[in-house]
């Protein structure tokens, strides 16, 4: 059957269900994942793929072997398919307009998780609210949490321009990223995605588990 070229589909389930051609990155993945508690950050240019790899590790982390049948990590490994408790933000999604918008959005997004998996939350402060989740998938389902992250430092690049903004939304992120180590014992993996890496942004020196696998060669040909 005739496979479509797509470029403006970024779901991994509407690409292999509208038969469209995809080029099989899961080798990369399955490496990845099959690594103990793996958390990795990537930065690559924008439409080079980075919210289509989120959207696949999604459907794997979701169980969906049934995508995945003419998949590298469907035919050649031993993968077991288990469902975990996932917690997806999408930063291209968010108003960054302001810190209260921004905030909004991740409390209504965290609460709309919270709501998918039957658990309760209580916390209206985004960062806490982080943790909280975290710790509450994890009790709930006793399996670590997968966070997939797109787009980490669109908060911060929206506002570049404005250095007083740009620093604003930078302490506000830093406090929310933290959580990502502060909990990391209730985490299974972490993947987060960005056109670039501020050195500056606490996330790269108080997530040092976090590896930066951007310049890495193993994974040189995992986007795009």
């Amino acid at each position: 059957m005739r496979k479509e070229i797509s470029t403006s589909i970024y779901s991994f389930r509407d690409l292999i269900e509208n038969n469209c051609i995809y080029v099989d990155k899961t080798k990369y993945l399955y490496d990845a994942i099959t690594t103990a508690k793996g958390q990795y950050f990537c930065a690559r240019p924008r439409r080079f793929g980075k919210s289509l790899t989120i959207s696949t590790l999604e459907a794997i982390f979701s169980g969906q072997k049934d995508l995945f049948k003419d998949c590298y990590i469907c035919k050649e490994t031993d993968y077991k398919w288990e469902e975990y408790p996932i917690i997806h933000l999408d930063f291209g999604r968010a108003n960054v307009l302001s810190i209260d918008l921004l905030s909004s959005w991740l409390v209504q997004t965290l609460k709309t998780i919270a709501g998918k998996y039957g658990v309760d939350v209580n916390n209206e402060d985004p960062a806490l609210l982080f943790g909280e989740l975290i710790e509450t998938l994890y009790h709930k389902n006793q399996k670590g949490v997968v966070v997939l992250i797109d787009e980490y430092d669109k908060p911060i690049m929206e506002h570049l321009e404005n250095e007083s903004e740009a620093e604003t939304f930078r302490d506000f992120m830093e406090a929310f990223y933290q959580m990502i180590k502060g909990y990391e014992q209730y985490e299974r993996f972490v993947f987060m995605t960005g056109v670039i890496k501020f050195a500056k942004l606490s996330i790269f020196s108080k997530l040092n588990s976090l590896t930066d696998i951007s310049m890495d060669k193993k994974y040189a040909c995992m986007f795009g």
